[in-house]
């Protein structure tokens, strides 16, 4: 005779779901794909808006940035399917402004290699959690990633510039405008990036609907109630029942910034 099933309540959640706790790193690296190659391709656009006809090179180029601030947030081992990723929105930006193929992937080639010089100096120096908080770690990001990649990856990208004989400037010309521009776009990018994680979500989500409706009303009664000072500068009198209220939002406010400190 079979034994009657469990209620639900008593079955454990690790032995009903193990597909969908496996399914779950996957889906995060898609969507960080899809993220990359949509940024990227965004990044690209503006790109080429800012390059000048004469030259080359952008005076700000936000790919690079962007694709460097991806890997400072995902663990190594996938780095190179992020890269991946980045490749179409790349080859779609590219070709369809009028680049030729050879120069198309010699710039992918210097753009992941700077990306990845930034990343990995950064990613050596700082530990998990990544956070531009203290001295020593901006610092670090600033010589190593902001100074330290664009320097090494603009020989190559002054380069392959030259061996695919696309435009007019000279090798030094080309580095100089490439190193410049992309210091500053890595020091304007990267950081936001960065600094954009799980973490600025879940003080978030401890506001229940609740305690939300809860600052609204107060909220509104406040600005209601300083328009009600009369010219002696005492307010009118308000209900007794705001009193509790007011103390159990402040108290909700209070515990909201500590979950997300």
């Amino acid at each position: 005779m079979l034994s009657p099933m469990p209620p639900p309540s008593t079955i454990d959640a690790r032995q009903v779901d193990p597909a969908a706790s496996a399914r779950t790193p996957q889906v995060r690296l898609v969507l960080a794909c899809v993220m990359v190659a949509v940024a990227y391709y965004a990044g690209a656009k503006a790109g080429f808006v800012l390059t000048p006809k004469t030259q080359p090179v952008s005076t700000l180029w936000p790919p690079n940035a962007i694709l460097m601030g991806a890997l400072l947030l995902a663990p190594a081992r996938v780095w190179g399917i992020l890269l991946l990723a980045a490749l179409p929105a790349h080859l779609a930006v590219e070709l369809g402004s009028g680049v030729p193929f050879g120069m198309v992937l010699s710039w992918f080639v210097s753009n992941s290699a700077e990306a990845l010089i930034g990343a990995a100096i950064v990613r050596r120096f700082i530990k998990p959690p990544l956070q531009f908080d203290t001295f020593r770690n901006v610092g670090i990001f600033v010589a190593g990633a902001a100074l330290g990649a664009p320097f090494a990856s603009s020989f190559l990208d002054a380069a392959f510039v030259q061996w695919n004989a696309w435009g007019t400037a000279g090798y030094w010309e080309v580095w100089h405008v490439r190193f410049f521009s992309n210091v500053l776009t890595i020091l304007i990018i990267v950081p936001v990036i960065v600094s954009w994680d799980h973490r600025s979500l879940q003080a978030l989500r401890a506001i229940t609907a609740r305690r939300a409706l809860e600052a609204g009303v107060i909220s509104c009664w406040g600005r209601g109630d300083a328009q009600k000072h009369d010219h002696r500068g005492r307010r009118a009198d308000r209900p007794r029942w705001t009193d509790g209220l007011r103390h159990r939002s402040a108290r909700t406010c209070r515990a909201t910034r500590a979950s997300g400190d």
